[in-house]
């Protein structure tokens, strides 16, 4: 088993990107946010000092991996602070202090989450130049382990993005080390690599773990494999079905960046693959509550159609092209491949 004391504070998350997703107030004051804001209470009430003033869960594990322990040279899993444990509390903390301040309540535990926050070790980069997974710099037993826990910052969150280029270059290498010494061996760890390729927007290299995992990972009828078990000959684990369906979609289309002014950029087409020369995706669902229709030929992008799901203006960004979407809740905006308005000039744009 796993020692784990944060599931929980977890899946509070899945309430909070319903959120983000439908941009609905009501549901987020009369669902999303109570759970969230449990969630951080017990968060706060449960990490602890460490010997270097940081606040940290203990104790931690980074999932199913060990460590070498330089006093004595053997492998241990139970920690403190790992960076599993640190980026869900991250992560935890901010969205419960964002929806907070989009609801207008609760003040007093704003401050204490901003203080909390204020005092959580940060994701350090290690002397190989890769994440570390603990808060020490510690050797990893299996250096081609399965699990990519200590990337959750880069995917499924957003805390290592393109603007953090050290963190960002030290994904990269993280992955590159794991895939060195055998790690991608287990469809749903395979489906991991696509989204997090997608995040690191490296088209071809996503579509190459696609393809390996439907040619190494995946039964006759589409079922997602496991490596056989002594006990169970075959294993199907539906983690690799979803995860890939998901990585296919963030190939496509990304809104996971906040900008400044707290808006949800979509990033569109962010990682396309060379070999996807012409296409077209319909009813992807973006941050904000809204739908998006993209096609493109010859790798380039021809048109993007958006269903406004609320109202506000909409950063929207492909490649290095950049522009600002003011839209009414309901309304139908398409947009060219130099992301100006394809449509009636009565659309506002800034």
């Amino acid at each position: 088993g796993v020692l784990d004391p944060l599931p929980g504070a977890w899946m509070a998350l899945t309430f909070w990107q319903h959120y983000e997703f439908n941009a609905d107030k009501q549901f987020l004051a009369d669902h999303a946010y109570p759970i969230l804001k449990g969630a951080a209470q017990f968060i706060v009430d449960t990490l602890v000092e460490d010997e270097s003033g940081y606040l940290v869960v203990s104790p931690s594990t980074s999932p199913e991996n060990t460590y070498v322990l330089p006093s004595d040279g053997k492998p241990y899993r139970l920690t403190r602070g790992s960076t599993y444990h640190m980026t869900i509390v991250r992560e935890v903390l901010t969205s419960t202090l964002h929806g907070s301040q989009l609801l207008d309540v609760d003040a007093d535990f704003q401050k204490q989450i901003s203080m909390t926050l204020e005092r959580i070790p940060p994701t350090k980069i290690g002397a190989n130049g890769t994440i570390q997974e603990w808060i020490e710099d510690y050797e990893e037993v299996n250096a081609g382990h399965r699990h990519f826990s200590h990337l959750l910052g880069l995917h499924p969150f957003a805390q290592i993005t393109p603007q953090d280029s050290d963190l960002f270059v030290a994904a990269q290498r993280t992955i590159d080390r794991r895939l060195k010494h055998g790690g991608g061996h287990t469809g749903w760890s395979r489906a991991s690599l696509i989204n997090l390729s997608a995040r690191l927007r490296d088209g071809n290299t996503a579509d190459k773990h696609l393809t390996k995992l439907l040619q190494q990972s995946t039964y006759p009828n589409l079922f997602d494999s496991h490596p056989p078990l002594d006990d169970y000959p075959l294993i199907f684990q539906i983690d690799g079905n979803f995860g890939a369906t998901a990585g296919v979609t963030e190939m496509l289309l990304q809104s996971q960046v906040l900008t400044p002014d707290q808006r949800y950029e979509l990033d569109i087409l962010p990682a396309l693959p060379d070999a996807w020369i012409d296409g077209s995706i319909r009813g992807l669902r973006a941050r904000g509550g809204h739908e998006v229709n993209i096609s493109w030929q010859d790798n380039a992008l021809s048109e993007i159609v958006i269903y406004a799901g609320s109202d506000g203006v909409i950063p929207i960004r492909y490649h290095n092209k950049r522009t600002k979407l003011r839209t009414m809740k309901g309304g139908t905006y398409r947009l060219n491949s130099d992301l100006q308005s394809s449509d009636t000039p009565e659309h506002d744009y800034d």
